[in-house]
């Protein structure tokens, strides 16, 4: 409850218990349940140019992008060199199998290739080169059930480059 009004099942509502029409909710975020940062340090959460972060060898990486919330030199662009198989960037953290969330923003800088999120080190993963726009950032994730979990993202085609931002690793199946 806060100022009179109680959330609750997503639906705001009066002190009365009476529904507030959505017109005047509209913006307003769902609840979210409570989660754990794992991306250590707190600093690689967006700078993927930190020393926690693992490169591959023809993927470059530059702290020189405006961020999902406007502040210049904020996100990390990321540019796909000629070895698909080396075009990584990861992160490991040393834990027991259990449901956890990786997600960032993304924005497509150049084309339009496979770009996939993972968190057993691409031997698996998910493609979400579907959910791109080109120069929009979107929010991304990837859930998994896995043992001591590599999680990070690979750009698969040569001179693709899109820029990251807000990288969150998580317990839970969703991104928060």
């Amino acid at each position: 409850t806060e100022n009179g009004n109680t959330v609750a099942s997503n639906v705001v509502t009066e002190a009365t218990g009476a529904a507030i029409s959505t017109t005047t909710t509209k913006g307003l975020w769902p609840i979210e349940p409570a989660a754990t940062q794992l991306v250590t340090p707190t600093a690689s959460i967006r700078d993927m140019t930190d020393a926690s972060w693992t490169l591959g060898a023809t993927l470059t990486r530059a702290r020189t992008s405006v961020g999902a919330d406007g502040v210049a030199n904020s996100a990390t662009r990321l540019t796909a060199g000629a070895v698909a198989a080396t075009n990584i960037i990861t992160q490991t953290l040393t834990a027991a199998a259990s449901s956890r969330t990786y997600s960032c923003y993304i924005k497509r800088i150049t084309g339009t290739g496979p770009v996939t999120l993972t968190q057993d080190n691409f031997v698996g993963g998910t493609d979400i080169s579907g959910s791109l726009i080109a120069n929009e950032w979107v929010l991304v994730s990837f859930n998994a059930n896995i043992l001591n979990a590599v999680y990070g993202i690979k750009v698969s085609t040569d001179t693709d480059a899109i820029d990251v931002d807000f990288n969150q690793f998580e317990a839970g199946a969703v991104a928060t």
